[in-house]
């Protein structure tokens, strides 16, 4: 999970720095080239989020899961 956020980082920063160009900037095909990068990467962030999403539901699955165990490892114990 780290990985991806790194690499959605260091995406961002790339566009970032690529659209503080100032020399460029007229140039209509370094436009269309800014949008596209932009364009992806809101596509990446919107993936990142829904990845962000799923490990969300699988900690609180594997979390219940753990206190069921716990739970259920006490309730022998006292019953033994």
């Amino acid at each position: 999970m780290r990985s991806v956020a790194a690499c959605v980082l260091a995406l961002f920063l790339a566009v970032f720095l690529a659209a503080c160009n100032h020399h460029d900037r007229d140039n209509p095909d370094n436009r269309s080239a800014a949008r596209e990068a932009g364009r992806e990467a809101y596509k990446l962030s919107q993936e990142t989020k829904r990845l962000a999403r799923q490990a969300g539901r699988q900690l609180r699955q594997a979390s219940k899961e753990a206190h069921q165990g716990w739970n259920d490892e006490k309730h022998q114990e006292h019953s033994h």
